[in-house]
């Protein structure tokens, strides 16, 4: 095979692209049919987040119609230029959102990641506006998600509107290659055919199909080669056209391992077969691409079918129906086939060939959002969560995720063997349990093995190996199987660890099946997590956020994790800082300030509760999270408001009625936006402009500076100095790991400059005017009741 591809890309603005693709596929000399590339969808430049969990990422979603040969996905992005660059990262899959893991955390126990059709394909995107390509071989028809994100270790709590952010877009573009012509066939029935090119053919299988068989015969070339076999090729896909199987992006892929390849020239003329797996209520495809010229044959499509009596058949029933036809046989048998008979109703049957018997799970459906179970039916068998399982042959439990509700939590499966059974048997019993998407999952006869990924084994031997987990995050939405097979246990062989299967003599196994979807993780994340739920443009998931340290999906990674004591100085430097606003708070009462006062101790309340609830360690919430925010940027704003007013030489009644009009202006600005640069900016600005004029005021009055210098010294200098620093250590210099440390120092050089600013005292010298041409004298109380 030779494969050439290059493409030249040219995108004008966020719309205009033009994409030029040449391609060429080489296998067995001829080339494959033509079909000139078409964009399907164009996803328009969306801002991508830095990852810190899930939540953060960008989903882009494209819809795969039916019968595409090849798919190609690119990505453009770029960043504000006075950025440096930077890469994104995208992570694509079919059916369901991708599972990502940039931080390499370590997923909780019994997670199973890829078990649905879609292969994690991952991308990196630099910052410099150049399209960059996921292609995909005979993809899934259907839904496709890329998730989009850039790491930075960057830790800067960066302060709103005082820095320019550096905003990263993400444009998508989906274009196809889509197959010209496919020929409809009619299972069961033959057809002729005469082909000169690679030829499409698909067909849809019943509903019971156990195993689709296709065969090739009364085959001849026109270009006179040799008669004994025949010149094609075929490739058989079941719910995805076949591509060309040896390109390396469609590796270890559902269209992979839901296919096969009859290379029929080593085979007969008159007779070549190949089979698949059929999937249900989708079509089945087949590609034929002939050696020669022209090749002239017959082609046949046979399915195997499982009637409803095979497929529900009691094992308890079975084994009465065998006991009846030895009574039959020894009734009308001589000796010898009397013994052969009893011979082989002794030995149980080791035959897995045969249907297996398939059990529908019924949908239920939960309260919750994301939260969802399954039971069976109530037969002779099973019920709700129980279900006795043969040991004659592999079990088969069917189930449907369904889309949106069911893709956006964690599918969890609990396999118990019943330890209430009686039967001392079971103490020899093994039984392994796997999922698979689609179609069912494939068993190897020698050994007893799942050939899939997500597999479940429990066994009788301790109780503590009597119950098995499993758990798929994101789970693909469309039918699942979920093979169960059970194995009794033989006598150990000498110097092997492994004990030998052997066939089991009692006739079924009680099993509890507990198949349900949760958010996160039975809505858990750990100690040190959250679940949340959360939406990327229409799409809706749950994820877990972590704190104190720990990572991962279920936040049990504690690799970076802080100790006990570290969160333990966190909580007591954040909570206790605050208790520096004490010495002002007694200082504005004792000055009979009692609205300073009174401001102050609600900001000091507010910030400890907003601190205790937001704790890593063993948080305690008095209100919601959002409300004790919104009061501690509220206030700790408001104490500086008032604080600026009471030092302005104002009227009683003027300054009582700004303070309350500020108060309020406060609470809606920081409502609007409480992390923003004007929430704080503004009423600070505001306020000292009405300290400026009124102190400028009162130095014309008084013609000399006001207040006293040893005021400016010893009061509104070090709280000056003490607001900045405080200031410029919030704003500058808070990182994600310093942030408890830089945060309380700020609590306490807030509280320290509000006592610098209230600790002296102006007394006005005797004679001078002050206010309104009155005398000193007759405003001294008034004087002695300003805080300068």
């Amino acid at each position: 095979m030779a494969c050439v591809r290059w493409c030249a890309y040219s995108f004008s603005g966020s719309t205009a692209i033009v994409v030029i693709i040449a391609t060429f596929s080489v296998l067995g000399g001829e080339h494959e049919a033509a079909s000139p590339w078409v964009i399907l969808e164009k996803a328009e430049p969306r801002v991508v987040n830095r990852y810190t969990h899930f939540g953060k990422v960008v989903l882009f979603h494209f819809n795969v119609p039916n019968e595409v040969l090849e798919a190609s996905f690119l990505f453009k992005a770029n960043i504000s230029k006075h950025c440096p660059s930077n890469d994104v990262h995208i992570s694509m899959q079919h059916g369901s959102y991708p599972v990502v893991n940039p931080l390499n955390a370590s997923f909780p126990e019994h997670y199973a990641v890829g078990l649905g059709s879609g292969t994690l394909r991952n991308i990196t995107v630099p910052t410099d506006e150049r399209p960059r390509c996921i292609n995909v071989t005979s993809p899934v028809a259907g839904d496709w998600f890329a998730a989009a994100f850039y790491i930075d270790a960057d830790e800067r709590i960066l302060q709103k509107d005082l820095f320019a952010p550096c905003k990263i877009m993400v444009s998508g573009v989906f274009h196809a290659r889509i197959a010209e012509r496919v020929n409809d066939l009619l299972t069961d029935q033959s057809s002729t055919h005469s082909i000169g090119k690679v030829t499409y053919f698909r067909f849809m299988s019943p509903k019971n199909a156990w195993n689709t068989t296709f065969s090739v015969t009364s085959c001849t070339s026109t270009d006179g080669a040799d008669g004994d076999s025949c010149p094609v090729i075929i490739r058989a896909a079941s719910g995805v056209l076949p591509g060309n199987f040896n390109r390396s992006d469609i590796e270890h892929s559902f269209a992979l391992a839901n296919s096969c390849i009859v290379d029929c020239s080593n085979s007969s003329s008159e007779h070549c077969t190949g089979s698949v797996v059929p999937t249900p209520n989708v079509w089945n495809y087949m590609a034929i691409m002939p050696a020669s010229n022209v090749v002239n044959f017959t082609l046949t499509i046979k399915t195997t079918g499982c009637s409803s009596s095979i497929e529900h058949v009691s094992p308890m029933r079975a084994k009465q129906k065998q006991k009846v036809q030895l009574l039959q046989q020894m009734l009308v048998s001589s000796g010898p086939e009397i013994r052969s008979a009893l011979k082989n109703y002794i030995a149980p049957s080791t035959s897995r060939s045969t249907c297996w018997p398939t059990f529908p799970l019924q949908y239920v459906d939960m309260w919750n959002v994301f939260e969802y179970g399954y039971q069976f039916l109530d037969t002779e068998f099973s019920s709700n969560s129980s279900i006795n399982v043969t040991t004659m042959s592999p079990t088969l439990l069917t189930f449907n995720v369904a889309p949106v509700t069911g893709t956006g939590g964690t599918l969890s499966l609990r396999l118990v063997i019943d330890q209430h059974h009686e039967d001392r048997s079971l103490s020899e019993v093994t039984v392994r349990a796997a999922f698979s998407y689609g179609t069912r999952p494939k068993l190897d006869p020698k050994t007893g093995a799942w050939l899939a990924k997500g597999v479940v084994e429990v066994n009788t031997s301790r109780t503590e190996f009597k119950t098995g987990h499993l758990h798929i995050p994101f789970p693909e939405p469309g039918l699942w199987y979920l093979g169960i097979l059970p194995l009794c246990v033989g006598r150990r062989k000498d110097n092997q660890s492994n004990p030998d299967h052997v066939a089991c003599d009692v006739e079924h196994i009680p099993l509890e099946v507990h198949l349900n979807g949760t958010p996160c993780l039975n809505m858990e994340c750990g100690k040190f997590g959250s679940c949340f739920q959360y939406q990327s443009d229409t799409h809706s998931f749950s994820c877990c956020i972590c704190r104190a340290g720990y990572l991962g999906w279920g936040c049990t990674d504690d690799k970076k994790a802080l100790t006990y004591k570290n969160l333990l100085i966190r909580l007591l430097l954040l909570t206790l800082s605050n208790l520096v606003m004490m010495p002002a708070i007694v200082l504005a009462f004792v000055r009979r300030y009692y609205l300073e006062c009174a401001v102050y101790s609600a900001a000091m309340l507010a910030s400890t509760f907003y601190h205790t609830c937001d704790a890593e360690l063993s948080p305690f919430c008095v209100a919601p999270l959002e409300v004790l925010q919104f009061w501690d940027f509220m206030l700790a704003i408001a104490s500086f408001w008032v604080t600026l007013l009471a030092i302005a030489k104002l009227p009683e009644k003027v300054r009582s009625t700004m303070a309350t009009l500020g108060v309020l202006a406060v609470a809606a600005v920081v409502q609007y936006d409480r992390t923003s640069l004007a929430a704080f900016a503004v009423p600070v600005t505001v306020g000292l402009s009405i300290v400026f004029i009124s102190w400028a005021r009162q130095c014309y009055a008084l013609r000399a500076c006001y207040p006293h210098r040893c005021v400016w010294f010893f009061a509104i200098t070090p709280g000056f100095l003490l607001t900045s620093t405080g200031a410029a250590l919030y704003a500058f210099f808070e990182t994600q790991s310093n942030y408890a440390y830089v945060h309380s120092a700020w609590h306490a050089l807030a509280g320290l400059a509000l006592l610098c600013i209230i600790s002296r005292r102006y007394q006005a010298p005797s004679g001078y005017v002050l206010e309104d041409g009155k005398d000193s004298g007759k405003n001294e109380a008034n004087n002695n009741d300003s805080m300068v």
